[in-house]
């Protein structure tokens, strides 16, 4: 960092001189500050604050009027009336302007229509102040003279001498990369199937390719280096953005379709989940995955091995069931299952409930055994009447 940088004072001082003599040609007022600069940063040196220098050398446009007259330069161009209204107006319109390029550039790669309208009317609000700019009528020293203008300036400037140097470093590091972002953009707008945004980011790259060099020489050419810049940052915002939500929403990939209230199967929400080979009988143990190899998981209650009712997400299925034995949450585990589960090759109908609403009545067909009907029903009456018997 150079002493100009770390003295926001030397900068501002310097800046109202190059403002002063803004209107002589361009390789000349570099010339003019190259040899002012030195000086000024030394005098800054020795007296220690803005107001000595100022008392040693007046003020940056008395300063400036000396040097106008040691170099043999013809007196500034008086200022018309409305060059004052066209440079606040300039201003004011390329904040806006860079504001609105900010956010076309966060919504770019979004695919809504008439992303690019908005930035389409300022461009055309802009227009005005980029032909007086350029035809002469506002010169940039009149846009930096604003009092609006210099408040900013000096604001920024407090800001940024208030940043580690560290911090300062890095981010002047990262300026040779910028350039490769900018391409970039336009190849991840070409791959994301966005024609018009792939147009629009590359013309905007191009003209930033171009401007930027070019307006350390000529100050007219800085709206539109900003405007621009901004567009892409905004662009660049938007994708970490996007990168930071998508990382963050992998480990919510399968919770949309669970929720605390567990799975659910058509409307219905479900409480645990059973499986049965092909001969009926109960699988004491299983474990569901889906097609990437990610448990699925069921938020219920169930009695853990402690004797304990617990809740949260689980991959074990069955998930234990058990009776609640007082206020303690505590609980008797139960093992089996609380249906009767017909083999799946026989029918394909709901399972029977463990829990008949009806004593069984006689009958004279034997009745399947199971862990739910004791096998004495089919014989703990005699059948009433012989087997028929078919006669011709």
């Amino acid at each position: 960092m150079n002493a100009t940088e770390a003295r926001p004072g030397v900068a501002d001082y310097l800046g109202r001189v190059r403002a002063a003599l803004a209107d002589l040609p361009a390789d000349e007022l570099t010339e003019v500050m190259e040899d002012v600069e030195p000086h000024v940063t030394e005098v800054f040196a020795e007296a220690g604050d803005a107001d000595e220098v100022t008392r040693r050398l007046g003020t940056p446009e008395a300063y400036a009027a000396e040097l106008r007259a040691a170099g043999g330069y013809p007196p500034p161009i008086p200022v018309r009336g409305g060059t004052k209204w066209a440079a606040r107006y300039t201003l004011w319109v390329t904040l806006f302007v860079t504001v609105v390029a900010f956010g076309t550039g966060a919504v770019a790669l979004a695919g809504r229509n008439g992303q690019f309208a908005a930035l389409g009317v300022c461009v055309i609000f802009a227009v005005p102040a980029l032909v007086w700019l350029f035809t002469g009528r506002v010169r940039p020293a009149d846009v930096e003279a604003l009092a609006e203008y210099r408040f900013g300036q000096r604001k920024a400037r407090a800001v940024f001498a208030r940043l580690p140097d560290r911090v300062v470093d890095y981010l002047r590091s990262l300026k040779p990369a910028w350039w490769l972002v900018r391409i970039g953009l336009v190849v991840v707008a070409v791959f994301a199937s966005r024609g018009e945004a792939a147009v629009v980011l590359l013309g905007v790259v191009v003209l930033v390719t171009w401007a930027q060099p070019r307006s350390r020489e000529d100050r007219r050419l800085v709206p539109v280096v900003v405007a621009a810049n901004a567009c892409l940052a905004g662009v660049v915002l938007a994708l970490l953005a996007f990168a930071i939500d998508s990382g963050s929403q992998e480990s919510r990939d399968y919770y949309p379709v669970y929720s605390t209230g567990g799975l659910t199967y058509d409307g219905s929400s479900l409480r645990n989940v059973y499986a049965v080979d092909g001969d009926g009988k109960a699988i004491t143990e299983f474990y569901l995955y889906d097609e990437d190899g990610s448990p699925i998981k069921l938020f219920g209650r169930f009695c853990d091995e402690n004797g304990y009712e617990s809740e949260g997400y689980v991959n074990r299925f069955p998930l234990p069931r058990g009776v609640q034995q007082g206020p303690r949450h505590t609980c008797d585990p139960e093992s089996g299952m609380p249906f009767v589960p017909l083999p799946p090759k026989a029918t394909d109908t709901k399972p029977t409930d463990t829990k008949p609403t009806t004593a069984p009545t006689p009958s004279t067909t034997a009745v399947p055994t199971s862990a739910a009907v004791p096998p004495t029903a089919a014989t703990s009456t005699p059948p009433t009447t012989p087997a028929p018997t078919t006669t011709k």
